[in-house]
Protein backbone atom coordinates (compact mmCIF):
# COMPACT_ATOMS: atom_id res chain seq x y z
CA UNK A 1 0.00 0.00 0.00
CA UNK A 2 3.04 2.43 0.50
CA UNK A 3 4.41 1.68 -2.18
CA UNK A 4 0.88 2.83 -4.12
CA UNK A 5 0.59 5.97 -2.13
CA UNK A 6 3.81 6.96 -3.08
CA UNK A 7 3.42 6.61 -6.52
CA UNK A 8 0.18 8.48 -6.50
CA UNK A 9 1.66 11.11 -4.65
CA UNK A 10 3.08 12.29 -7.84
CA UNK A 11 0.05 12.48 -9.57
CA UNK A 12 0.01 16.61 -8.92
CA UNK A 13 3.77 16.88 -10.53
CA UNK A 14 3.06 17.83 -14.44
CA UNK A 15 3.77 14.86 -16.45
CA UNK A 16 6.95 16.25 -17.96
CA UNK A 17 9.00 17.88 -14.80
CA UNK A 18 8.26 13.94 -13.35
CA UNK A 19 11.52 11.82 -12.86
CA UNK A 20 12.23 8.19 -13.12
CA UNK A 21 11.59 6.43 -10.74
CA UNK A 22 12.65 1.91 -10.45
CA UNK A 23 11.24 0.47 -7.86
CA UNK A 24 12.83 -2.89 -7.01
CA UNK A 25 10.96 -5.56 -5.50
CA UNK A 26 13.10 -9.24 -5.12
CA UNK A 27 10.56 -11.82 -3.72
CA UNK A 28 7.67 -9.63 -5.26
CA UNK A 29 5.09 -12.15 -3.82
CA UNK A 30 5.98 -11.17 -0.07
CA UNK A 31 4.50 -7.85 -1.05
CA UNK A 32 2.61 -7.66 -4.35
CA UNK A 33 -0.60 -7.71 -2.52
CA UNK A 34 -2.43 -4.32 -4.16
CA UNK A 35 0.27 -4.28 -6.49
CA UNK A 36 -2.08 -4.97 -9.61
CA UNK A 37 -4.20 -1.59 -9.48
CA UNK A 38 -0.49 0.20 -9.56
CA UNK A 39 1.16 -1.64 -12.32
CA UNK A 40 -2.18 -0.24 -15.09
CA UNK A 41 -0.28 3.65 -13.86
CA UNK A 42 2.71 3.36 -13.68
CA UNK A 43 3.82 4.79 -17.03
CA UNK A 44 2.10 7.64 -15.96
CA UNK A 45 3.62 8.36 -12.81
CA UNK A 46 7.09 7.37 -14.24
CA UNK A 47 7.16 4.75 -12.11
CA UNK A 48 9.46 1.72 -13.25
CA UNK A 49 9.14 -2.08 -11.29
CA UNK A 50 11.14 -4.58 -11.27
CA UNK A 51 9.75 -7.36 -9.81
CA UNK A 52 11.36 -10.58 -9.13
CA UNK A 53 10.40 -13.90 -8.02
CA UNK A 54 11.57 -17.71 -7.65
CA UNK A 55 7.94 -19.23 -8.76
CA UNK A 56 5.20 -17.60 -11.21
CA UNK A 57 2.76 -19.63 -8.65
CA UNK A 58 4.13 -17.85 -5.78
CA UNK A 59 1.89 -14.78 -7.15
CA UNK A 60 -1.95 -15.22 -6.49
CA UNK A 61 -3.59 -15.80 -10.29
CA UNK A 62 -4.87 -11.91 -10.50
CA UNK A 63 -1.25 -10.76 -9.59
CA UNK A 64 0.35 -12.82 -12.53
CA UNK A 65 -2.24 -12.01 -14.45
CA UNK A 66 -1.23 -7.99 -14.01
CA UNK A 67 2.13 -9.10 -14.25
CA UNK A 68 2.21 -10.33 -17.47
CA UNK A 69 -0.83 -8.19 -18.84
CA UNK A 70 1.85 -4.88 -17.94
CA UNK A 71 5.02 -5.72 -18.67
CA UNK A 72 7.47 -4.65 -20.94
CA UNK A 73 10.47 -7.07 -20.56
CA UNK A 74 10.63 -10.36 -19.29
CA UNK A 75 13.43 -12.17 -18.12
CA UNK A 76 13.36 -16.11 -17.52
CA UNK A 77 16.11 -18.50 -16.80
CA UNK A 78 15.29 -22.12 -15.86
CA UNK A 79 12.16 -22.60 -14.33
CA UNK A 80 9.64 -25.63 -12.91
CA UNK A 81 7.80 -27.48 -15.37
CA UNK A 82 4.81 -25.26 -14.02
CA UNK A 83 6.06 -22.50 -14.68
CA UNK A 84 7.34 -23.47 -18.32
CA UNK A 85 3.83 -24.02 -18.78
CA UNK A 86 3.03 -20.79 -18.11
CA UNK A 87 5.80 -18.64 -19.47
CA UNK A 88 5.16 -20.49 -22.79
CA UNK A 89 2.34 -18.18 -23.58
CA UNK A 90 4.64 -15.37 -22.60
CA UNK A 91 7.58 -16.22 -25.38
CA UNK A 92 5.09 -18.17 -27.67
CA UNK A 93 6.72 -16.64 -30.51
CA UNK A 94 10.01 -19.64 -29.93
CA UNK A 95 8.85 -22.26 -27.87
CA UNK A 96 6.46 -24.95 -28.90
CA UNK A 97 7.61 -26.88 -26.03
CA UNK A 98 7.86 -25.69 -23.03
CA UNK A 99 10.97 -27.71 -21.58
CA UNK A 100 13.43 -25.76 -23.50
CA UNK A 101 12.86 -22.99 -20.57
CA UNK A 102 13.20 -26.27 -18.08
CA UNK A 103 16.55 -26.93 -19.82
CA UNK A 104 18.64 -24.05 -19.83
CA UNK A 105 22.25 -24.13 -18.19
CA UNK A 106 23.48 -22.12 -15.58
CA UNK A 107 23.96 -18.38 -16.63
CA UNK A 108 21.53 -18.23 -19.74
CA UNK A 109 18.40 -16.69 -19.40
CA UNK A 110 14.97 -15.87 -22.52
CA UNK A 111 14.58 -12.04 -22.92
CA UNK A 112 11.58 -10.84 -24.50
CA UNK A 113 11.31 -7.12 -24.41
CA UNK A 114 9.38 -4.23 -26.31
CA UNK A 115 10.66 -1.41 -28.68
CA UNK A 116 9.35 1.09 -29.96
CA UNK A 117 7.71 0.45 -33.39
CA UNK A 118 7.51 4.31 -34.73
CA UNK A 119 4.38 5.31 -33.74
CA UNK A 120 4.98 5.04 -30.12
CA UNK A 121 3.74 1.88 -29.34
CA UNK A 122 5.55 -1.16 -28.16
CA UNK A 123 6.08 -3.96 -30.08
CA UNK A 124 7.56 -7.21 -29.12
CA UNK A 125 10.67 -8.67 -29.77
CA UNK A 126 12.73 -12.08 -29.41
CA UNK A 127 12.79 -13.70 -27.11
CA UNK A 128 16.35 -13.47 -27.22
CA UNK A 129 19.15 -16.44 -25.44
CA UNK A 130 21.34 -14.51 -23.34
CA UNK A 131 24.17 -15.19 -21.31
CA UNK A 132 24.63 -13.46 -17.88
CA UNK A 133 27.96 -13.69 -15.61
CA UNK A 134 28.80 -16.42 -13.45
CA UNK A 135 29.87 -15.04 -9.90
CA UNK A 136 33.16 -14.43 -9.27
CA UNK A 137 35.36 -16.89 -8.52
CA UNK A 138 36.87 -16.44 -4.89
CA UNK A 139 40.52 -16.17 -5.45
CA UNK A 140 43.50 -14.72 -3.34
CA UNK A 141 42.77 -10.80 -4.45
CA UNK A 142 39.34 -10.74 -3.64
CA UNK A 143 37.98 -9.55 -0.11
CA UNK A 144 37.24 -12.06 2.72
CA UNK A 145 35.29 -11.26 5.71
CA UNK A 146 38.03 -10.96 7.50
CA UNK A 147 40.07 -8.53 5.23
CA UNK A 148 36.95 -6.55 5.24
CA UNK A 149 36.11 -6.62 9.14
CA UNK A 150 40.57 -5.26 9.44
CA UNK A 151 40.41 -2.78 6.89
CA UNK A 152 36.33 -1.24 8.00
CA UNK A 153 38.15 -1.10 11.70
CA UNK A 154 41.28 0.29 10.85
CA UNK A 155 39.20 3.20 8.87
CA UNK A 156 36.50 3.86 10.86
CA UNK A 157 37.40 3.48 14.87
CA UNK A 158 39.26 5.10 17.37
CA UNK A 159 40.48 3.81 20.82
CA UNK A 160 38.22 4.01 23.50
CA UNK A 161 40.05 6.30 25.56
CA UNK A 162 40.53 8.69 23.02
CA UNK A 163 36.67 8.78 21.96
CA UNK A 164 35.23 8.98 25.44
CA UNK A 165 38.09 12.02 26.30
CA UNK A 166 36.57 13.87 23.47
CA UNK A 167 32.96 13.00 24.95
CA UNK A 168 34.22 14.21 28.29
CA UNK A 169 35.65 17.29 26.40
CA UNK A 170 32.30 18.25 24.62
CA UNK A 171 30.08 17.52 27.72
CA UNK A 172 32.20 20.16 29.70
CA UNK A 173 32.13 22.97 27.15
CA UNK A 174 27.89 22.07 26.38
CA UNK A 175 27.83 22.18 30.73
CA UNK A 176 29.45 25.85 30.59
CA UNK A 177 27.64 27.32 27.78
CA UNK A 178 24.29 26.45 29.73
CA UNK A 179 25.54 27.57 32.96
CA UNK A 180 26.12 30.98 31.66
Amino acid sequence: MQEKLAALSRYDVPEDHRFSHVLYVEEAHNFIGDFESILSETRKFNLHLVLATQAIDQLSKPAASAVFANCATLISFRVSSMDAQRLRDEFAMLFSVPEELQSLPDYKAYVRTLVENGDGAGQPTGPHLVSTYPPFLRTAGNADRAHVVRTSTERWTKPRAELEAKLVRFLKREYKEVGK
